[in-house]
């Protein structure tokens, strides 16, 4: 049983960090850093997640290891469950 059910699709979201300013069009700036979390429906499903709500997640996801990552995050790190996946 589930209080969420949730569709749609998972990306792979990348987050530049220690940017000074933002970036103007036409330059360059450079960041400190980069990181990285499932994207997409995903911000959904965590944030239910995070608030309680037994969320489940059908998706698909890729047999790469941006997949895998992803996958493993949602479900080992943020209790989203993915037996409809």
């Amino acid at each position: 049983a589930c209080d969420l059910l949730l569709t749609g699709t998972v990306f792979q979201d990348i987050i530049f960090t220690g940017l000074p300013h933002s970036p103007e069009p036409g330059t360059e700036v450079w960041s400190e850093g980069m990181g990285s979390c499932p994207g997409g429906v995903a911000n959904q499903a965590i944030a239910a997640a995070r608030l309680g709500l037994r969320t489940s997640l059908a998706a698909t996801f890729g047999d790469d290891g941006y997949g895998d990552y992803n996958w493993q995050i949602l479900e080992s790190q943020e209790h989203v469950d993915l037996s409809m996946s």
